[in-house]
């Protein structure tokens, strides 16, 4: 990754559940975004345009933790 700026960022407290799929999207989303809250809110409208699948998920955690890193750039889910 040639002149790619990679940077930590906090956010997730104890007990916050993400899996490794939701960490990967905030990741790469937050390669190309601006700051840490549009990479969280993009992240928030790839998770919630899903279409039912049948599956369950934990969309409205992940949707409260990003909300969370976000503040008012993302919908509290919950």
């Amino acid at each position: 990754l040639l002149g790619a700026e990679v940077v930590a960022v906090s956010g997730y407290d104890p007990g916050d559940r993400l899996d490794g799929w939701y960490d990967a999207l905030l990741a790469t989303v937050s390669a190309g975004a601006p700051s840490t809250a549009r990479a969280a809110s993009a992240a928030t409208d790839v998770l919630t345009g899903l279409p039912e699948t049948g599956v369950p998920h934990d969309g409205s955690a992940v949707c409260s933790v990003l909300h969370r890193i976000a503040g008012s750039l993302v919908p509290d889910c919950s």
